[in-house]
Order: structure tokens, then C-alpha cells, then sequence
């Protein structure tokens, strides 16, 4: 009831948006919904002709589609992790709220758990807009029966769970380290590293390769790359298991999947006694820390004073207002570099 209540606020204040909104806003918000809508059916479009291709693959075509599952869990289970680091160390530690949040008489458990599930929302959204599409492409080219989409929300809620305890707990370690702002701006450069860096990964290791078994020494080579798993014990190769067990019709592996939900629970058991140890004395260094360096650059105003001229004076103040509320905030960046991220790496793929 507690996580609820404090949960309730940032939920009412979203609902209002559209609620008590102006027509513009409205509008706005009805325009995004459709280009959602289209981003879905794109999504949907591609993936469903991706995994008939692989599929369709004389033989090898079930493990083709297992291992693009595979990799696109993988994948995705890694963006969420370096996303929930960045915006829990808003949310636990740079909040404008947090000061009001402190001083109510709720226990740290309580206030933990709303964070939690709040950093959780904030940075998995977008693996419900591009992993619902992608779960349909699979069930419809499987012919899969109730069951494989009944587990989807069990599957999907134990993969955000423990990215979001792993992006809580490293938060709170790096806070620790660093001045928090300082990690998130630095954490904004890693990301764009990182994602050159899986590129480059994946063209080294050239995933095209596995539609052609001409590619390979023998049959037995080729068959040996396809079943090459993921290491068992990360939450990706559990939700792949039991996935594709319900995919194919086979009996459920019920021990992938109480280590996946077990997982996540243990995950969300060590988040909250690292927060607990640690968070003092991270948001006592977070308070000492400066201000983001780059929402104050003077390039930057040079470069919006220029943009801007064009407008009005109230449009030019609300533009730039705008602007440096995103820059300031990197904890909003996370859903676009994630669309971007996953957009680039099915390309690359």
C-alpha cells in the first residue's frame, strides 16, 4: 500500500497529461500514439518475415530462429542493464523529490521498492513497444498455442526485474565511486562506445553466416555454431529455454523457469541490501557533487541562440527551456538510445 501510494503521484501526474491537458497536447499525445502504432507495425513486419526466413531453412531453420532469439534476448537484456543504471541514478540519487521523499516516515524498504519499480518503468518500456511485436512474429511463425503467450508477461517481467536490480545495485556502487553526475554524463559517452563496440562484435562475428551452412567446413561445424549457447546461468539463456519450449509444444523446463523468477527475486534481494549499505553515503557525495556541466555549456547556448532565432520569443524561450531540461536530464535518453541501439543492432545482425 505504501509503494503504491508513493508510486501514485508520478502515475496521476502522467494521466493528467492527457487528462487536463490543452487541444495541442492532446493532439501531441494522440500523434506519438499513432507513430507508436506504426513503429509496432513496422517492428512486427520485419520480424515476422526475419524469423519465416529463418525458419524456413531446410533442417537447421528451428535452430536458426532459437539462436536469433537468443541473441536478440541477449542483446536486449544488456541494453536494459546499462538503461537502468542511468536512470536509477536519477531516481535514487539526483531526483528533485528525493529531500520530501526522505524526510516522510517511510521505511527504506518501502522506498527502495517504489524506486525500484519506478527506475524499472522509466527504463523498460520500450522492451514491452519492441518485444511484444517480436513475441508475435515467433508465436505466428510457430503456430504457438495459448501457452507460449500466457508465459510472455511471466518471461518478460522476470527479465526487467533483474535488469532493473542490477542497474539499481551498480548505480549505487558507482555513486559511491564517483559523483553521480559525473557517472551519469560519462555513462552517456560509455553507451555510445558500447554500442560500437557490439557492432563490431557482431560483424566480427558475422551472424549472416548462419543461413548458409556452404560457409562451414562441415555439417557437423555448422550444427556445433548453431547450438553454442549462451551461458546458462544469465537470465536471457533461461527466458530462451523456456520460450522456445513453448514455442516448439514440448513439456515446460520448469527448472529454467523457477531460476528465472528465483533469479529475479534474489536479484531484487541483493539490490536492496546494496542500496542499503551504500546509500548514505552515495547521497551524501551526490549533494556535494556539482552540477551537470554540460546543460551549462556556453556552446550550447550559442548553438540554441542560433537555432532558435526563427521563432518567437515565447516559442524560443520554451524551446530552449526544452532543450536544456533533456540535456540536464540524461535518464530521459534511454528509451531513444535503446530504439536506436536495438534498431542498429537488428541492422547490423
Amino acid at each position: 500500500m505504501v509503494v503504491a501510494r508513493l508510486l501514485w503521484p508520478r502515475l496521476r501526474g502522467t494521466l493528467n497529461r492527457f487528462v487536463r491537458g490543452d487541444r495541442a497536447t492532446r493532439l501531441a499525445i494522440v500523434l506519438l500514439g499513432a507513430l507508436f502504432l506504426v513503429f509496432w507495425a513496422g517492428i512486427f513486419g520485419l520480424f515476422g518475415w526475419l524469423v519465416d526466413a529463418f525458419y524456413s531453412v531446410e533442417i537447421f531453420g528451428p535452430l536458426l530462429a532459437r539462436k536469433l532469439l537468443e541473441i536478440m534476448l541477449l542483446g536486449l537484456f544488456a541494453l536494459l542493464c546499462f538503461s537502468n543504471v542511468i536512470t536509477a541514478l536519477s531516481t535514487f540519487y539526483i531526483s528533485d523529490d528525493l529531500e520530501l521523499l526522505l524526510s516522510l516516515p517511510v521505511s527504506r524498504e518501502s522506498f527502495h521498492l517504489s524506486r525500484l519499480l519506478e527506475t524499472m518503468l522509466q527504463s523498460s518500456w520500450m522492451m514491452g513497444v519492441f518485444g511484444l511485436p517480436v513475441a508475435v512474429a515467433y508465436g505466428l511463425a510457430y503456430d504457438a498455442g495459448i501457452d507460449f503467450y500466457l508465459l510472455l508477461p511471466v518471461v518478460g517481467s522476470a527479465l526487467v526485474l533483474s535488469a532493473a536490480a542490477v542497474g539499481v545495485g551498480t548505480a549505487s556502487v558507482l555513486v559511491n565511486v564517483f559523483p553521480a553526475r559525473r557517472v551519469r554524463e560519462g555513462l552517456v559517452l560509455a553507451g555510445v562506445l558500447a554500442l560500437g563496440f557490439v557492432l563490431v562484435v557482431l560483424r566480427l562475428m558475422r551472424p549472416e553466416r548462419l543461413v548458409n551452412a556452404d560457409d562451414f567446413e562441415s555439417v557437423a561445424a555448422y550444427v556445433a555454431e548453431l547450438q553454442a549457447p549462451v551461458p546458462v546461468l544469465l537470465p536471457p539463456r533461461q527466458a530462451s529455454d523456456v520460450l522456445v519450449a513453448a514455442l516448439g509444444g514440448r513439456p515446460m523446463p520448469w527448472l529454467e523457469l523457477g531460476m528465472l523468477v528465483t533469479g529475479a527475486i534474489a536479484a531484487m534481494g541483493v539490490s536492496r541490501w546494496l542500496t542499503a549499505w551504500l546509500y548514505d553515503a552515495g547521497r551524501a557525495r551526490t549533494q556535494q557533487a556539482r552540477g551537470a556541466r554540460l546543460a551549462r555549456a556556453g556552446w550550447l547556448d550559442r548553438v540554441l541562440d542560433i537555432a532558435t532565432r526563427p521563432l518567437p520569443a515565447g516559442s524560443r524561450a520554451l524551446v530552449v527551456k526544452d532543450v536544456k531540461t533533456f540535456v540536464r536530464d540524461p535518464s530521459q535518453w534511454t528509451q531513444g538510445r535503446l530504439v536506436g541501439s536495438i534498431i542498429l543492432i537488428t541492422l547490423a545482425s
